[in-house]
């Protein structure tokens, strides 16, 4: 009787021991396939963390430089970054931030600050600005007392966009229309006003604006 017992026990040792080592190569093969995974994550090859989330840096000035010769004009790319262009007889300079593009048409006209048309220009210019996406800016008066006028336009121009050459040449056009637009508004404020001193009432102060 005492030896079945003690036969149970030893049956029941060994039972217990090939379970634990069982176990114990299970927990082992799990580990080695985990820390397989992990070192095929970490390939060399493999993308950083974080690096898919950043999009590149949009090349803005490349793509205006390409769409600019696109459209016949001759850019030049100056060491700030900004680009200088002449675009039917207009010089134009453009400024980047991003996708961000503003444009200037610069110093493409002037008057006197004591010049008695000057309240004139001025609401000729605001009503011009308060319709059109073109906008005419005028500075304060130079040690002179000249006051100079320039043209900004801000848009975005990315290479996903429909059509770049055809919006930029609308864009530069804008440039010309706003000019026109101001010296309309001019002269029909001066035709209103039937202002007698005036010999000319279609006279337009503007140097450069014909």
């Amino acid at each position: 009787m005492i030896s079945i017992i003690v036969l149970s026990l030893l049956l029941g040792l060994i039972v217990y021991r090939l379970i634990a080592e069982r176990r114990e190569k299970r927990k082992e093969r799990e580990a080695l396939e985990y820390s397989g995974g992990e070192e095929a994550s970490g390939d060399e090859d493999a993308t950083p963390p974080g690096d898919a989330d950043k999009a590149p840096t949009p090349d803005t000035a490349g793509l205006m430089l390409r769409t600019l010769r696109a459209i016949g004009c001759q850019p030049e790319l100056k060491e700030s970054g900004e680009v200088e262009v002449k675009y039917q007889g207009e010089n134009f300079v453009v400024i980047f931030g991003g996708v961000e593009v503003r444009i200037w048409d610069p110093g493409w006209s002037q008057i006197r600050s004591d010049d008695p048309d000057l309240p004139q220009v001025r609401e000729a210019v605001n009503k011009t600005n308060f319709s059109y996406g073109t906008t005419v800016v005028m500075t304060a008066p130079d040690n002179e007392g000249t006051i100079w006028f320039h043209t900004r336009r801000d848009f975005l121009f990315h290479e996903t966009f429909p059509d770049n050459e055809g919006f930029l040449k609308n864009i530069l056009d804008s440039f010309f229309r706003a000019k026109e637009e101001v010296r309309s508004n001019f002269v029909e404020m001066r035709r209103n006003a039937a202002d007698a001193a005036s010999p000319n009432p279609d006279m337009v102060r503007f140097t450069n604006l014909n």
